[in-house]
């Protein structure tokens, strides 16, 4: 099977949560099991034998943002966070294609672009999700982004326990092992079971087309905010101008300057 795994440290460090250790693991396992094994993290520490990792970088589509990397509401800090995760992913099943895509409960979010791709998606939970809709912006927003992908998702992995609130108790799977040759076969089965229900229940377009335009819009919406933030910060500070031009001139001197004798020129007497 060619199955793509999404962390954010791998391999696990010795102070890693158990998420990343579970990763790391699994990952040994699935590659002495005979599997074709992709990892996509945010912090790589070191190589793992036969293991293609993938690092996300900053790059994430935005790369023009000049006010909203230092002040945005919450949920434009998570959903930013999330952007590099999802063009990566973008990038990589270009030319790679994947029979499960499996993340954590805490990066569930970073299955939408292999929801949008229509991959299987597998979900190692932790705890019930969230079910409050009640609260502002940031939280609603984090919240109904976490159902999205759980109402998608072909299989939920618990270590123990079997049954969650909010959860399709059909799609529910426990795996309890630790070794990883034992962690790695039983993830294989619930892996089987996913493709199965994936091919019997595939997502709804609706969902598949849906993940598509949130990419869109996350990306339009945090655009909109940093051209508005700067548009008003340009107008109403002296210092923010001077600022505004120095990098201006910083970033590419010798232009800035035949631009400004242009302007000065172009002035009626």
């Amino acid at each position: 099977m060619r199955i793509c795994l999404i962390t954010d440290v791998f391999p696990s460090e010795p102070h890693s949560g158990s998420a990343s250790c579970y990763m790391s693991e699994l990952s040994s396992g699935l590659v002495l099991a005979g599997h074709e094994v992709t990892v996509l993290c945010k912090k790589k520490i070191g190589d793992l034998a036969g293991v293609d990792v993938t690092v996300v970088g900053e790059r994430s589509g935005l790369e023009s943002l000049q006010q909203a990397s230092r002040i945005m509401p919450e949920s434009m800090q998570s959903a930013r966070a999330l952007l590099p995760y999802w063009h990566a992913f973008c990038e990589i099943s270009d030319t790679r294609q994947f029979d499960v895509v499996e993340t954590f409960q805490l990066l569930a979010a970073t299955l939408i672009t292999a929801i949008a791709a229509g991959n299987p998606v597998v979900l190692r939970m932790e705890s019930s999700p969230a079910n409050e809709e009640d609260g502002g912006f940031d939280e609603t927003f984090k919240h109904l982004v976490e159902r999205y992908v759980l109402a998608c998702a072909d299989a939920y992995v618990l270590a123990g326990g079997g049954c969650m609130d909010g959860v399709d108790g059909e799609r529910i799977c426990i795996n309890k092992e630790t070794d990883r040759s034992a962690l790695a076969l039983r993830q294989l089965e619930i892996y089987e079971g996913a493709l199965v229900r994936h091919q019997r229940y595939s997502s709804p377009r609706l969902y598949r087309h849906g993940a598509r335009r949130l990419i869109k819009s996350v990306e339009g919406m945090i655009s909109l905010y940093d051209n508005m933030l700067y548009d008003l910060l340009f107008r109403v500070s002296y210092r923010f101008r001077l600022g505004h031009w120095w990098r201006k001139f910083c970033s590419d001197p010798q232009s800035f300057g035949v631009k400004l004798k242009s302007k000065v020129l172009s002035k009626p007497q």
